[in-house]
């Protein structure tokens, strides 16, 4: 047997914490090195302060650059140094579409500390986020500015999405809690030291009480944003109670987070014990389809339709989109589902949801981009000519510097439009008057069971209808794609022509984007997906009645579909990614204490091997729906374990059953 590595496939790539503490002290923000010794008194509640990286911990390595010593809680860890600059970081490559805050002039205390952030050594385990990305999250986690407080505030959480120099995206949810410090101002400086509140909580002279926000960021390769926010709960709940120092219950955590795998899409969900709290790791119902674990109907809460589809239109045709809301929680949500909303355009420009005080001004920078940014900069936005602003707060959408003439927004084409308002009709965007006429749950559990359920089922509608519009709007595309010299293109003219002359500046422009180019090929490629099954189904059904099909059907036109004499060897059904109320099997994950450690000493390799006994046991008796999830996680925890040669058998033997699950990487 190998030795052990990083799960491929795992739910957390790093987890980073943000913020200050009696390491760093409080150094006011762009404070000039050459200014530290200057006398000053700058108003301790009102300063905004330079947040730090305080750890970065993912699968065997718990980094904390502003220690006073190393810490190595654990056997498996690294126990690295920290070098004076930072290296490209050899593991994935990653760098972060925001430029680095030193680059804002002015030589920091922060820049300085952060410059530290690459471990060295012969025993160093390189993280698997580049470094460049770990340093420019300190103003994504506190994009309001690092402010300390007299009265503790509640804890609030936001969510991110960084992007890598290939484009493809990872995914943070970030929890914000506060701790309390008695905060002393350094004598002719304009820092303060700041050390933890004694039992008595009786302060010293010169000293004030304060609360010190303390950012928990947790990495994904997918969108698990609500997951991610159960998991960080958890975790701070841990903080509050443990009386272990922060890096050993962060250095714990991660350790058992980075050992949970994310499903393979399907009907096979994970779930894990987290401090007595069930966390289940929802699949992609679909390959072709990106993980979704959150609500879809939150832009319906704050846009009119009218407004939404205006923001569709704009997001089709690549505009230059910056969200305005007074909660940075809301942006990167939104955002999300109005890109879900899309599908199958996947959107591969400038993507930010959340741009800090210090990066609006990237809002003026050329090309097409989404971002968002708070609403206190609403002023700023609206003077930059040729965005179109989507204010949250307000639900106004408008081009910016023509507010009173919005003729240059897009146009979304009205059939579809009509279409569309019709479907939604029918849906219910509150709560709490969809269950007006039901009696009261009994029980904690089944309210939470009773919100779920209505989530999912609006989710599922919503996309219905979106995949509905699209199919609406583009299902003739083929009927214009031609063949030249074994060549296959779309006559854009023919097409556009056959539009209506209202519609045709909106079609124009689409079939301009890369989106559209993308989607073209795949239609011309014939690609059996979601889209082209809901086609089908609205042509067979009427568009009316079009909803998902029945699976006897879908399997049905599969089999079809395939070459003839070639066995449909997909044991499933196709499906959209929008199914909710079929069956899903839950694969609980060991105990982390239990499987995790033996002889006191933790081990990943003992918590793979407790994973596989049981997908073992469970294949011997499966249903054979699920044979391929199984052969596929029994297969990345082989591979993680060191066990090469046997990953590769439950790879060889996943082919057989469901290619589609094969990884790609």
């Amino acid at each position: 047997m190998g030795t052990s590595g990083k799960l491929h496939n795992s739910l957390m790539e790093i987890l980073v914490v943000v913020g200050m503490d009696q390491h760093t002290g409080l150094v006011p923000e762009n404070l000039p090195v050459q200014s530290e010794k200057l006398p000053g008194s700058l108003p301790l509640f009102t300063t905004a302060f330079e947040p730090q990286v305080l750890a970065a911990c993912a699968h065997e390595v718990a980094n904390f650059p502003n220690s006073s010593s190393i810490f190595d809680s654990m056997a498996s860890y690294s126990t690295s140094t920290w070098s004076s600059t930072i290296p490209p970081s050899p593991a994935r490559g990653v760098s972060s579409s925001i430029p680095p805050s030193s680059a804002k002039g002015g030589k920091t205390r922060r820049s300085q500390s952060l410059r530290r952030l690459t471990p060295t050594g012969k025993h160093s385990v390189a993280l698997p986020v580049g470094s460049d990305v770990i340093s420019s999250l300190p103003p994504l986690c506190l994009p309001g500015n690092a402010y300390v407080y007299k009265d503790r505030p509640k804890d609030h959480v936001h969510y991110l999405v960084l992007t890598d120099i290939s484009g493809a995206h990872s995914y943070a949810t970030v929890y914000t809690f506060y701790r309390k410090f008695l905060a002393s101002q350094v004598r002719g400086k304009s820092e303060y030291t700041i050390r933890a509140v004694p039992l008595s909580d009786a302060g010293e002279e010169g000293t004030k009480t304060c609360f010190v926000p303390l950012c928990c960021c947790m990495v994904s390769r997918a969108p698990y944003f609500f997951t991610m926010r159960d998991c960080l709960t958890c975790l701070v709940q841990q903080l509050h109670k443990d009386v272990r120092t922060m890096e050993m219950v962060v250095a714990e955590f991660s350790s058992n987070l980075a050992l949970v795998p994310c499903p393979p899409p399907g009907q096979l969900a994970i779930s894990f014990q987290l401090n007595r709290f069930l966390v289940t790791v929802p699949p992609a119902m679909d390959p072709d389809r990106r993980v979704l674990d959150m609500p879809l109907h939150y832009p319906f809460l704050s846009f009119s339709t009218d407004a939404i589809l205006t923001l569709v239109a704009c997001i089709l045709t690549e505009q230059r989109i910056v969200f305005l809301a007074s909660d940075y929680a809301l942006l990167t949500i939104v955002m999300e589902s109005l890109l879900t909303y899309v599908q199958p355009f996947v959107w591969h420009n400038v993507y930010v949801p959340v741009l800090s005080n210090s990066m609006v001004d990237l809002v003026e920078a050329p090309g097409v981009f989404m971002m968002g940014c708070h609403v206190s900069h609403r002023e700023k936005i609206i003077k930059v000519p040729g965005i179109v602003v989507a204010d949250i707060q307000s639900g106004e959408v408008f081009m910016a510097d023509s507010i009173f003439d919005n003729s240059e927004l897009p146009r979304f084409p009205r059939a579809a439009a009509e279409f569309f308002k019709e479907k939604c009709s029918t849906m219910k965007f509150q709560y709490d008057f969809s269950y007006l006429h039901s009696p009261t749950p009994t029980s904690v559990e089944e309210a939470r069971k009773h919100r779920e359920a209505w989530q999912q089922e609006l989710s599922r509608d919503i996309q219905v209808a979106f995949l509905q519009t699209m199919v609406k709007l583009f299902r003739d595309v083929k009927e214009y794609v031609s063949t030249v010299n074994h060549r296959r293109y779309l006559n854009k003219d023919k097409f556009l022509a056959a539009q209506e002359d209202v519609d045709q500046p909106f079609f124009r422009e689409v079939c301009q984007s890369h989106m559209f180019k993308r989607f073209l090929q795949d239609r011309m490629d014939q690609k059996r997906d979601y889209y082209s099954i809901m086609e089908e189904t609205m042509q067979w059904q009427g568009e009316e009645k079009a909803e998902i099909p029945d699976n006897k059907i879908i399997r049905r036109r599969k089999i079809s579909a395939n070459s003839p004499g070639q066995k449909n060897r997909r044991s499933g059904v196709v499906n959209f990614g929008l199914e909710v109320n079929g069956p899903t099997f839950t694969f609980q994950l060991p105990t982390f204490t239990q499987a995790h450690r033996k002889a006191d000493k933790a081990n990943p390799v003992h918590f793979y091997e407790s994973c596989i006994q049981k997908l073992t046991n469970y294949l011997e008796n499966c249903e054979p729906s699920m044979r391929a999830p199984y052969l596929y996680l029994r297969g990345m925890l082989h591979a993680a374990e060191g066990s090469s040669m046997i990953a590769l058998e439950d790879f060889h033997n996943l082919c057989s059953v469901d290619v589609k699950l094969f990884p790609a990487e």
